[in-house]
Order: C-alpha cells, then structure tokens, then sequence
C-alpha cells in the first residue's frame, strides 16, 4: 500500500497465517512470519509477490528486524532448551548465531540506524497485570559485548521502532485491558519516556513505524477496526490513511 491509503494488493495467500511483514531497507524484500503448525518459521518475498522463500525455520520465532544495511535479520527465538535467546541470521539464510545478552528473558531487538548496536529488552515474567511490570531495555554491541542499561518503563512495552536519526525509540504499550494501548517515544540520551497518543475511550494504538520524514505510522482501533494511520512525532496532525 502507498503511504496515501491507494494501491493495496495481496501477496500471500497461506492456508496458515502470514504476519508482521518487515521491508528491508533496499525494498527489494519483504520479510515476514510464517505459521507452520504452532511455531513460526521467518520467510521472505518480493514486493511483487514471487521468490518466497524460507529463510531460517528456526525454533519460536519472534518479530523479525532487518539492519540498516539490509543483509542481517535479527529476532527474539527459543535454544534446544526452550530458553528465550536473540539470534541474528543473514537474509540470505546463512550465518545464523546466538547473541549472548546475558539476559533470561530477552527480546525485540532492534538495530541502531547505524548497524553497529542492538537494543533488545527483558521481558516481562507474566504476572497477569501488564501494568504492575517493569520492563528494562539494553543496548549493546551486535556482539553482545558493553551491554548496559539504557532505561526502565513502567509498564509493558513492545515492538520497538527506531528513528532515522538515532535519537528515538517508539514503542508501543500494553496495559493487559483489552482495547488499550498507547504509542510511547524512548529518548535514547536521556532515556526518558513520553506518551505521544491519549485517548477519550479505550482502543488500541499499535505498532509503531517511522517515515523519513520523522512521521510516525501506526494501526489503532479508534474507528472501530483497524485502520492505518500517521501522525508527527510529538502525536499531532494525525491523519488515517486506510480503509
């Protein structure tokens, strides 16, 4: 779909589901998670719909990240022995190795517009209550090596999306309420967070994605389905695209 709601066409037609689709920053490639039973595999496609292919069948695969360069997928996964891990693989399937986070819950990794460092988080033990958890966020080297704290939010966050220019990380919240979510911005200096969306009745604002241009996509609920929707970074001038 172009970034004005025109032009939609279908590209997969699974009998299981395909979700979270990922451009690689080329656009030659569109990569994605693929139901295979109950675990996801990560597949790829062209933007015309032809290629597909397999990318790492890999154990319990989570949203995946390109790098800037467009050459390596990063992705929260399971080891043999079930334990949560960040793995990187190349797009092109090969060199697939673990991250070591020194974390037992990691994942949403995430590139830096650099291609240098991840950021990834703890995630939360389920309590049952997303709004009594706190949820810290590292950075390290794609290595693993010099992590550290970077900040703690209190809540539940997920599905990070970095800006072009490196000062901000979008998230969005979850409350554990059914139809209620929030965009939130991380300031990666200061590692403050702010709420940029706020609502009169409960729906949800998901999945954060930055333009260029320093606007923000992102899916809500507020008309009672999902739409698509973009707005400025600090939550104004927000205009749905879709319908």
């Amino acid at each position: 779909m172009a970034v004005d709601g025109t032009d939609v066409r279908r590209l997969t037609r699974s009998s299981t589901d395909d979700i979270d689709p990922v451009w690689s920053p080329d656009g030659k490639w569109i990569v994605f998670r693929s139901f295979q039973g109950d675990l996801p595999q990560l597949e790829a496609i062209r933007p015309d719909g032809s290629a597909r292919r397999i990318v790492t069948d890999h154990r319990d695969i989570g949203w995946p990240c390109i790098s800037p360069d467009g050459q390596r997928i990063a992705f929260k996964s399971t080891d043999q022995r079930g334990a949560n891990i960040i793995a990187i693989v190349n797009i092109n399937s090969s060199d697939f190795r673990s991250v070591p986070t020194g974390l037992d819950r990691p994942w949403d990794p995430i590139w830096s517009p650099d291609g240098k460092q991840l950021v990834f988080a703890q995630q939360p033990p389920d309590s049952g209550d997303a709004v009594a958890q706190r949820e810290s966020v590292y950075i390290s080297d794609i290595s693993g090596n010099n992590r550290r704290l970077l900040a703690t939010f209190a809540g539940f966050i997920q599905l990070p999306a970095w800006s072009f220019d490196g000062s901000t990380i979008a998230y969005q919240t979850y409350t554990g309420k059914r139809g209620d979510a929030d965009i939130v911005l991380l300031d990666v200096a200061s590692g403050k967070f702010t709420t940029i969306t706020h609502r009169d009745h409960p729906y949800l604002d998901e999945t954060p994605a930055w333009l260029p241009d320093g606007r923000l996509l992102f899916q809500s609920t507020r008309d009672g389905r999902y739409e698509i929707y973009v707005m400025k970074a600090d939550g104004s001038s927000q205009l749905r695209l879709s319908n």
